[in-house]
C-alpha cells in the first residue's frame, strides 16, 4: 500500500490479518497508540515494514523521533530514522535529546544507535550529539544500551573523537563507556592520543581516566607511553588572588 500527501497514521499493537502480531517500536509504550505523520508512506504488509518519507515524525507522549524518513519494522519493533534525525526520548531517568544523521533502534538488543553525518569522502562532517542526565556528549558514534526491563539506560558507549561535558567537568578522548547505575565514566585514548579531563583549575591527563558524576574522584591509569599529570592554573582566573574575607 502506498499513500502520499499529508499522511497521518495511528499505530496500535495487536494482531493484523494475515501478518501475525504487530508491534510498536520498542521505545514506545505497548499499551498506548503511537502516531506517525509524513509526506508519503510505503507500507509493505508482507514484511511488516512501514517506510515514511518527507518530514517524518513519530511520537507518543513526550517521546518523539523526527527525520527525513522513518522506517518501522512492525514485526520486530525496530525503527531507523535517517537524514537530519532528531529525537526526544522519555526514560525513567529523565529526557534524552539527540541529533544525528541516523538513529537506529534494535529492540532485541535494547540498543539505540546514533550515527554521524559524513561527506562524500566519508569524513565526519557533523558528529552525533546526545544530551541527557549523563551530560552532553558528542562522538562519531554513540550507542545507548537500555535495561531489559524498565525504561532506563544501563550503559552508554561512544566511539572516536569523544567529548563529554558533565556539569562543570569536560572530558575528551577516543572511547567512552558510561555505567548509569554508578554514574561512572571510563574514558580512554588511542594511539598517541591521551585522555584529558578539565574541571575548574585542574587538568588531568592519562591513558585511561575513570571519574564519577557526583564526586571529585578521578582514577588515572597511566603507563610508560603517556605521562599522567594533574596541572593546576589551567586558566588566568586560577592564578588570581582570591578576594579577602571581611573580619
Amino acid at each position: 500500500m502506498k499513500a502520499s500527501g499529508a499522511v497521518k497514521t495511528t499505530l496500535r499493537p495487536g494482531a493484523s490479518k494475515g501478518q501475525g502480531d504487530t508491534r510498536l517500536p520498542g521505545l514506545m509504550k505497548q499499551d498506548q497508540p503511537a502516531n506517525v505523520n509524513a509526506d508519503a508512506l510505503d507500507y509493505r504488509g508482507a514484511s511488516g515494514q512501514a517506510i515514511y518519507t518527507g518530514n517524518a515524525t513519530m511520537w507518543q507522549g513526550e517521546t518523539a523521533v523526527r527525520a527525513d524518513s522513518v522506517a518501522i519494522d512492525r514485526a520486530k519493533g525496530d525503527f531507523v530514522a535517517s537524514g537530519n534525525a532528531r529525537s526526544t526520548i522519555l526514560l525513567d531517568t529523565g529526557v534524552s535529546i539527540a541529533h544525528a544523521s541516523e538513529i537506529r533502534y534494535a529492540d532485541a538488543a535494547h540498543t539505540i544507535g546514533y550515527g554521524s553525518m559524513k561527506n562524500a569522502l566519508g569524513v565526519v562532517a557533523a558528529q552525533a550529539q546526545l544530551s541527557g542526565p549523563q551530560g552532553d556528549l558528542r562522538a562519531d558514534r554513540i550507542d545507548v544500551i537500555l535495561a531489559e526491563k524498565g525504561g532506563h539506560i544501563d550503559r552508554l558507549e561512544a566511539y572516536t573523537n569523544v567529548s563529554m561535558k558533565v556539569d562543570t567537568r569536560t572530558a575528551v578522548g577516543e572511547r567512552l563507556t558510561y555505567f548509569a547505575d554508578q554514574e561512572r565514566y571510563v574514558m580512554s585514548g588511542a594511539g598517541t592520543k591521551s585522555v584529558k579531563v578539565v574541571e575548574s583549575c585542574a587538568e588531568t591527563t592519562g591513558r585511561t581516566l575513570t571519574f564519577f558524576k557526583s564526586t571529585d574522584r578521578i582514577i588515572v591509569d597511566g603507563n610508560e607511553e603517556i605521562r599522567t599529570q594533574t596541572r593546576n592554573g589551567a586558566s588566568p582566573a586560577c592564578t588570581a588572588t582570591p578576594p579577602s574575607r571581611p573580619r
